[in-house]
């Protein structure tokens, strides 16, 4: 915690000494300089207006001395306390934030000194603020002893006071009062509901009384006087424009007549829904037969309707391609004046067929092959010879037979023999190391198990980008691999020939 600078008056200037060590005391240098800021009030708020950080003051390691000026920033305000703070400064290679210095702004006395001669000499006091030299108040007899210039010796200013306009005064203020409390109910007369009711009893009577049958009568009488004279003039209004009115109502008869013509024509309401599905039918049958692009854009709703996406999908029919027109116009474009087709007639077909090296000529040939209806008859010897061939290898599977000796003979086998093969094979058996290429994905359990043994026991090499698998005698590179790595990720590729 530094030290309390002491208070000060606004826009002055502060000064101050302080000093950087090292964590065994020595004085030093700082290495980074760090902020020197300054704090009003314990409060976040924060200003380095007017702050001057001279490093190693008069040559002198370590010590440093600082100089605020109060008047640079409207941040230094009277009545307020300020806290200097050192942050991220680095001393002896630590991060230090410290407390350098505290200091006030005119907020340790009563009456600021800028303001002592105002104050004191209207308290009748020195503007020294020599207490001892109290001055006469103006218009007032200065103060002696035991008596005091207002109130005078004895309290004969006491006396003064009570005069007899100022009691005059008084009572009439008191009489006033008195008017307003009389009116007021003690708090007997408040308990007294028995007088409460009566009085609004005759509240109410006084309004019973205005709406009595007397009253009442004439009152409606009034208001159908005045409603007959407002309907007599709506009347004669109506009577005046009698003429204007019967020529209005012919001519709406007269248009009302024409449009009778024209609905006396059109069907009933059942026949209209008819005619709209009707007009909805043509629409699609003109979309599907024409393929013009006004009909298209006549039935757009229509067509909009046949692409509709009724649930796995929407369509692309368009009349202009898809249409019957539009295909028969393509067959006309296509087939009528297509070219290319054959011209030939029947002969010319036929011998266009047989010609040498045609498909007709290729068939006869394998044809004139086949033996002929003589020969197919020995087709029957050869299924005789077939089915002595079958007979004998079902004696083969019979009891006895040739296969069921030999299925008989391996079933010799107990569990012992299987396994003594099993250890010869595993124990006895030897294999040679697979030879140079890369490894077979889908190599049998013998390789597998022999490049295992091979990248276990022979030389390996590797350098930055390649891993060498060599052969037995180590003169030969067999196998190998590119490998990468690139700080946070090492990756061997896949192994391949040598």
């Amino acid at each position: 915690m530094g030290p309390y600078l002491g208070d000060f008056a606004e826009d002055a200037t502060v000064h101050f000494i302080w000093d950087s060590n090292d964590s065994d005391g020595a004085s030093i240098t700082r290495a980074t300089d760090g902020t020197i800021s300054v704090y009003k009030d314990n409060g976040v708020a924060q200003s380095t207006a007017g702050v001057t950080d001279t490093e190693d003051f008069d040559s002198l390691t370590g010590i440093h001395a600082c100089t605020i000026d109060l008047s640079a920033d409207a941040f230094y305000a009277t009545g307020s306390n300020y806290s200097v703070v050192l942050s991220a400064a680095t001393i002896d290679g630590q991060t230090v934030n410290a407390v350098l210095a505290h200091f006030s702004i005119e907020n340790r006395t009563a009456f600021p000194k800028a303001d002592y001669p105002t104050n004191f000499a209207s308290l009748g006091i020195e503007a020294d603020g020599d207490l001892t030299k109290v001055n006469t108040l103006d218009g007032h007899t200065a103060q002696t002893g035991d008596s005091f210039a207002r109130i005078g010796a004895a309290g004969a200013g006491l006396t003064d006071l009570a005069t007899a306009a100022a009691l005059t005064t008084v009572d009439t203020v008191v009489d006033a009062i008195k008017v307003v409390t009389d009116n007021l109910p003690n708090s007997g007369a408040l308990d007294d509901l028995a007088t409460l009711a009566a009085r609004l009893t005759a509240l109410r009577a006084g309004y019973l009384d205005e709406l009595a049958a007397a009253n009442i009568p004439a009152d409606v009488d009034t208001l159908k006087s005045r409603l007959s004279a407002t309907r007599a003039g709506y009347l004669d209004n109506l009577s005046g424009g009698a003429v204007a009115l019967a020529s209005a109502l012919s001519t709406v008869d007269t248009v009302v007549d024409a449009i009778k013509a024209v609905t006396d024509n059109l069907p009933n309401s059942g026949s209209l829904t008819d005619l709209a599905t009707a007009a909805k039918l043509l629409a699609y049958v003109q979309l599907i037969l024409r393929s013009d692009a006004a009909i298209e854009t006549d039935n757009a709703t229509e067509l909009t309707e046949i692409n509709a996406d009724g649930g796995s999908g929407a369509g692309n029919f368009s009349a202009q391609t898809d249409a019957v027109e539009a295909l028969r116009d393509r067959g006309d474009a296509e087939w009528i004046t297509a070219t290319g087709f054959s011209t030939h007639d029947a002969a010319a077909v036929l011998a266009a067929m047989q010609a040498a090296g045609t498909h007709l000529t290729l068939i006869k040939a394998v044809t004139d092959l086949l033996p002929d209806a003589g020969a197919l008859t020995t087709i029957g010897t050869d299924t005789a010879r077939l089915t002595a061939a079958r007979a004998a290898v079902l004696t083969d599977w019979i009891d006895g037979g040739r296969l069921d000796l030999l299925l008989d003979a391996c079933s010799t086998l107990d569990a012992a023999a299987v396994n003594a093969e099993v250890v010869d094979a595993l124990a006895t058996d030897t294999h040679a190391e697979p030879g140079q290429g890369a490894p077979a994905a889908t190599a049998s359990l013998k390789d597998k198990i022999g490049y295992l043994y091979k990248f276990l026991r022979n030389k390996i090499e590797q350098n930055a980008t390649t891993l060498k698998v060599y052969n037995d005698a180590g003169d030969t590179v067999d196998q190998q691999a590119t490998v990468s790595d690139d700080g946070t990720d090492f990756t061997r590729g896949e192994i391949g020939s040598g």
